[in-house]
């Protein structure tokens, strides 16, 4: 074996412990936040959210290179625009707000991060955690109510929906097997509640529903059936998921095929 074969294996070996870094927030957050973030923008906002150590505190900064961002999250950087997509996602998380309800039932408008800086040369990034993201993602070892999964589970996805899906089925995993979502609400919670076609809910089914539930049970740690729940006539208004955790001969195989994924460009 020559230099450049031991040094293309120790850099899988590298980029594979940076994907089992954990995703961890608040409950609160992957139930209720409702935001519009393309598949770009959510897999930057938790490979972001995967630097945040359990120690951290508030008034957080994050540092990384966008050359090793994309090699963890199996971006090919020989092609012309992805640095400049990557930038984008950085931009629009910057720009990007999205609504809690707090305690009193109040909407809150928040944000995900402040003053991103990237250097075009040495194409390292530093950036802050905004203080209204902070409060759902750092100190929540004392709060209990909150989820992580390593990053890998969500990386190789290519559709938003599946983000979303994932991270709120993920939330009730110690807690309940069965879960049910009313339709309106899981539009909500996806951002397509203003596109017509989804008042079908068979085309919502299709559209939606279907690849995302089949990308978590390809590459994430849970697996996911589902089916219609209540109707009022003939129009489906809830679905009732249910979800466990993969076996260890399951996982193993979603976690190969997820780095054969990832590494194709490496």
């Amino acid at each position: 074996m020559n230099y450049s074969e031991r040094s293309r294996i120790h850099k899988k070996a590298d980029l594979m412990q940076k994907r089992d870094y954990k995703v961890a927030a608040s409950n609160d957050f992957l139930r209720h936040a409702v935001f519009d973030l393309n598949i770009g923008e959510l897999r930057a906002l938790s490979f972001i959210t995967s630097l945040i150590k359990p120690t951290d505190t508030p008034g957080l900064y994050i540092e990384f290179s966008l050359d090793i961002y994309c090699d963890i999250a199996g971006l090919n950087k020989s092609d012309g625009h992805v640095i400049s997509n990557v930038k984008e996602s950085i931009k629009k998380l910057r720009d990007e707000s999205f609504w809690m309800i707090n305690s009193k039932g109040q909407h809150e408008l928040l944000s995900f991060i402040n003053d991103p800086v990237i250097d075009p040369t040495t194409k390292h990034v530093r950036l802050q955690i905004s203080q209204s993201y902070e409060r759902f993602v750092i100190g929540l070892t004392g709060l209990g109510d909150y989820t992580q999964h390593d990053l890998i589970c969500t990386l190789p996805m290519k559709s938003n929906y599946s983000y979303r899906l994932y991270w709120l089925l993920r939330s009730y995993i110690f807690r309940e097997k069965i879960v049910e979502y009313d339709v309106d609400e899981l539009k909500e919670i996806f951002g397509c509640s203003n596109l017509a076609s989804y008042k079908n809910f068979n085309l919502f089914k299709k559209r939606v529903l279907n690849p995302a539930v089949d990308e978590i049970n390809e590459y994430a740690d849970i697996e996911v059936t589902y089916e219609p729940g209540k109707k009022i006539g003939k129009r489906v208004v809830s679905v009732i998921f249910y979800i466990k955790n993969k076996n260890t001969k399951n996982l193993l195989l979603s976690t190969k095929k997820a780095n054969e994924v990832l590494n194709q460009y490496i």
